[in-house]
């Protein structure tokens, strides 16, 4: 990994490696996650197989032996305000794929944030919308309240409304 440049790419490999194996314990959703979001680039012949495998295997080297701070320190320099929204809406998401919110995930997360600067206000209406984009029980429970004709969208976004 010395030897190789910290990349944009590689950096939001890294980070959802960071996200990924805070709990030990990997969701098949999770894993899901990842192939999703980096797969799409074999598809598009961005990236050969080979390539994926190497940098998913890179990503998950770094993460094990690096700490999450000096990482942070040294890839927000690196990255354009943008690619890091994209990290920290990418970490929610992985975060949230497996119905299962943990401390661990929370605090990675956390850690993005305050590094990359990322509003709260911005990152409360990301986490919103993605709980209601990972919320399959609206599709079970015809009596959920977000199903209700009153449930107002622009809520997601608006400081101190509940979470969803």
């Amino acid at each position: 990994m010395e030897d190789e440049p910290l990349t944009p790419l590689l950096a939001l490999a890294i980070s959802m490696a960071y996200e990924i194996r805070v709990d030990n314990n990997t969701s098949p959703q999770e894993k899901g996650q990842l192939l999703a979001l980096f797969g799409k680039l074999v598809e598009m012949e961005t990236l050969k197989e080979g390539g994926l495998h190497s940098l998913i295997n890179e990503a998950f080297d770094y993460a094990r032996n690096n700490n999450v701070e000096d990482f942070l320190k040294e890839v927000t320099p690196i990255l354009s305000d943008t690619q890091r929204l994209v990290i920290v809406i990418n970490l929610y998401d992985t975060m949230q794929s497996d119905g299962h919110i943990k401390k661990g995930e929370q605090d990675i997360i956390q850690k993005f944030e305050e590094a990359f600067h990322i509003d709260k206000n911005i990152s409360s209406g990301i986490r919103r919308f993605l709980m209601l984009k990972n919320d399959t029980s609206l599709f079970i429970d015809v009596s959920h309240p977000l199903n209700s004709t009153a449930f107002d969208f622009g809520k997601l976004f608006t400081k101190n409304e509940p979470t969803p």
